[in-house]
């Protein structure tokens, strides 16, 4: 019987909620403008055996923290990286008990 599983998985710079990047890799323009991509990373979560997710520098703004934070709140997630993302930190006041966040250099 095999128990194998990604652990860690590590997307940060890629536009997964619709930004898009100037070649310095800061965010143009598209923040949360498509919202498939963390919506089905997300519905994927709570089934895997993922530990620690780095979705830093993403482009993720309000509406996709939402979706993560309502993930995070049932998934085995442990360790999250968010740093450097397009949303208010406090948006995930509600799941700092329960996962070990990295919220460095978010900002509104």
């Amino acid at each position: 019987r095999s128990t194998a599983g990604v652990s860690r998985v590590d997307i940060s710079g890629n536009g997964i909620s619709g930004a898009t990047f100037w070649s310095d890799g800061t965010v143009r323009g598209g923040v949360d403008s498509d919202l498939t991509g963390i919506t089905t990373l997300c519905e994927a979560l709570p089934a895997s055996k993922i530990l620690e997710l780095l979705i830093s520098k993403c482009g993720l703004g309000p509406k996709s923290i939402e979706i993560v934070a309502a993930t995070l709140s049932k998934a085995g997630v442990e360790t999250v990286d968010l740093s450097n993302n397009r949303f208010d930190p406090s948006l995930l006041d509600g799941i700092k008990h329960k996962v070990k966040l990295n919220l460095a250099g978010c900002r509104a």
